[in-house]
């Protein structure tokens, strides 16, 4: 399995089939939305796994991860569950991207 997979579940949804890197690289099953600090907390109330999203593999967060880099800082996604999609209320708002304007100048 490379890094991670966007791919559809057997319910329809769009998922993220990526390895744990703590756990043997267990296969787990994200949902695509990344969590702002409220979603987070409401996964983890609802009994959902974050995970934050790392180049080898997801990295499962511990109270001491969330403590140090809060969701909205870093990238956190929730595991999926069928029937059970993320609230809008929940998935992180996108940072503006900083426009660096291109003002070279051309020798001709």
């Amino acid at each position: 399995m490379p890094k991670q997979q966007l791919t559809k579940h057997k319910c329809g949804a769009h998922i993220i089939t990526a390895l744990d890197r703590h756990r043997a690289a267990i296969p787990v099953t994200l949902d695509p939305y990344p969590l702002n600090p409220t979603g987070e907390a409401q996964a983890l109330k609802q009994g959902r796994h974050t995970y934050q999203a790392r180049d080898y593999g997801q990295g499962r967060r511990r109270a001491h991860h969330i403590r140090q880099q809060p969701a909205g800082k870093v990238t956190v996604l929730t595991t999926h569950r069928c029937d059970q999609p993320i609230p809008h209320d929940w998935i992180a708002t996108p940072k503006p991207r900083k426009v660096k304007p291109n003002n070279q100048e051309v020798n001709f």
